[in-house]
């Protein structure tokens, strides 16, 4: 009874479920107090973070975005929709593809594979149709040639930004758009350049995705100099690497081009929040349709003993 577990990322590999960690710890300390930690707590039907880890009891505390904004640990975001449109299928929901793909990345059988690979293919497809891609680019380059112009005087440079395209693929028919507009962005190697494609590669990839791929030691020097407010890196193209977990706070917008719902979202969305020198706030540029899942997940990770303000009140999230 003097033990006391403290769980920092209450996800689901701690789930009894799937014989984790916590079941084992459970079993062998059935009398210690356990806390657990999480900045996304999940609420569905075969993922609920407060059943499993709060046996349904009422969070402790809860410390949400709100809360951060008005203490001063981070800075407002807004929200600046600048739809592209894209051409469907008869009955094809983008969001649905996205949430496919993304539930089909572990632990994959044949089956399963094929219905990831047809998702991804299907979402190239939308959202790497070549004029649409070609409109993206244009539009980039003239808002992030304003905006890092704008905060220069709050953080003493351009600052950097993140684009999240939907798949591997349409990252790098992006950064060749780019390229074309803006040649001299490009660099040789992973130390050189004012843009860099990020994503996990794999032996198997077609030759336009391998002339992206990067060794580890590649990935921590791109990582490296996001971080660094003075090299000439300013642009990261990612497909879902570096939306968890990674932190530049230099990092002051996020072009998003790929639907997003609930907890990534809410994850993308942290990435561009960090205080920095002078940083004002954090600007989330909508290229693909995010304003509802915006609110949807802004009630979701809202605690419920505050209310829920109407969008131009949030302090967390403000909309142009």
């Amino acid at each position: 009874r003097n033990i006391l577990v403290i769980v920092d990322e209450a996800h689901r590999s701690h789930y009894d479920s799937l014989d984790g960690y916590a079941r084992h710890l459970r079993d062998a300390l059935p009398h210690a107090t356990l806390l657990a930690f999480t900045g996304t707590p999940l609420s569905k039907a075969d993922a609920n973070t407060r059943e499993v880890f709060g046996a349904g009891q009422d969070y402790i505390d809860v410390y949400d975005l709100r809360r951060a904004v008005e203490d001063g640990a981070t800075v407002r975001v807004y929200h600046e929709p600048r739809l592209i449109e894209i051409s469907l299928p008869e009955g094809v929901d983008p969001a649905d593809i996205d949430a496919q793909a993304d539930t089909l990345t572990a632990a994959m059988d044949d089956a399963e594979r094929r219905k990831a690979l047809k998702a991804a293919l299907r979402m190239t497809n939308i959202y790497g149709a070549p004029d649409r891609v070609e409109k993206l680019a244009q539009d980039l380059v003239e808002h992030w040639e304003e905006r890092s112009q704008n905060i220069r005087p709050d953080i003493g440079g351009p600052g950097k930004a993140m684009l999240v395209c939907a798949t591997r693929e349409v990252c790098v028919r992006v950064f060749d758009a780019l390229a074309k507009l803006r040649p001299e962005w490009v660099g040789e190697g992973p130390d050189k350049g004012v843009m860099k494609v990020v994503f996990s590669s794999d032996p198997s990839d077609p030759a336009e995705l391998k002339a992206h791929a990067l060794r580890p030691s590649g990935h921590r020097i791109v990582q490296a100099r996001a971080k660094d407010p003075d090299d000439e890196l300013p642009l990261l193209i990612v497909n879902n690497m570096l939306l968890t977990g990674y932190d530049a706070p230099p990092i002051h917008t996020m072009y998003m081009d790929r639907p997003m719902r609930g907890a990534g979202l809410m994850q993308a969305l942290a990435r561009v929040n960090r205080r920095f020198r002078n940083k004002q706030d954090g600007l989330l540029v909508g290229y693909a349709p995010l304003s509802e899942n915006l609110q949807k997940a802004l009630a979701e990770y809202s605690h419920p003993c505050l209310p829920l303000l109407e969008p131009r009140e949030l302090p967390l999230l403000e909309w142009k």
